[in-house]
């Protein structure tokens, strides 16, 4: 497998991280209500692609196939995908709290954990 055809889990979290961020500021009634959805979807995204990146070795064990070693060997742009839709949900936590006026130290003990994802 080339390594052009493992990105594509790069470009999926990508797609689905602007994606959510398009939709949560479209479907808001207010700017802080856009951002805070924003953030809601962005989490939601990132989820399943956090889940997938920790939990693949663990799938190989117990259900080996040619899926889940094709998941094994593409972790590395899986884990990628979800540093960027979880930088994406950073910003728009950033966003959600300062448009309803918050202090930042609400988002302290979450930028470490920010830091040691990126």
């Amino acid at each position: 497998m080339s390594t052009i055809s493992r990105r594509w889990p790069l470009g999926l979290g990508m797609v689905v991280g602007l994606a959510s961020l398009y939709i949560g500021l479209t479907l808001g009634a207010s700017e802080p209500e856009s951002w805070k959805l924003t953030a809601r979807y962005t989490a939601r995204v990132g989820l399943p692609i956090f889940l997938l990146t920790y939990t693949a070795s663990s799938l190989l064990r117990l259900l080996p196939s040619r899926t889940t070693k094709a998941l094994v060997r593409a972790r590395r742009w899986w884990g990628l995908a979800f540093a960027f839709t979880h930088t994406v949900h950073f910003g728009a936590l950033y966003m959600a709290v300062t448009t309803r006026g918050d202090s930042l130290s609400l988002l302290a003990p979450g930028a470490v954990a920010y830091l040691a994802i990126l």
